[in-house]
């Protein structure tokens, strides 16, 4: 993220999509965008998160506020 707080990462195998780390505790959350997503990018403000959805070149916007750290 642009704050440096937190990043994200796509995770493939098992249980493959994309997921948050926490930088300072290691903390992981995945989020659940009913698909595979790949390529994360965070927009400007931190407040979005763009991927691609299963891999398909459709880009999906994801409300960062819905993962923030607690």
């Amino acid at each position: 993220s642009p704050d440096g707080r937190r990043i994200a990462i796509t995770e493939q195998g098992a249980r493959p999509g994309l997921y948050i780390l926490g930088a300072a505790d290691g903390s992981r959350r995945r989020v659940e965008t009913g698909g595979a997503d790949y390529s994360p990018i965070w927009s400007r403000d931190g407040r979005w998160l763009a991927s691609d959805s299963d891999g398909l070149g459709t880009i999906v916007w994801h409300d960062a506020q819905t993962f923030a750290e607690q």
